[in-house]
């Protein structure tokens, strides 16, 4: 699942945590999907 969010990804925002917006996931909300990096 998440090599599909990861090739999906339009906009990858660098950080502790990497909030990646996708356009191609099927969201209602539009939500940002946040990736959790530890």
């Amino acid at each position: 699942m998440a090599e599909v969010i990861l090739k999906n990804i339009s906009k990858v925002y660098e950080g502790e945590n990497r909030a990646a917006q996708s356009e191609n996931l099927e969201v209602k909300d539009k939500k940002i999907v946040v990736l959790f990096v530890k």
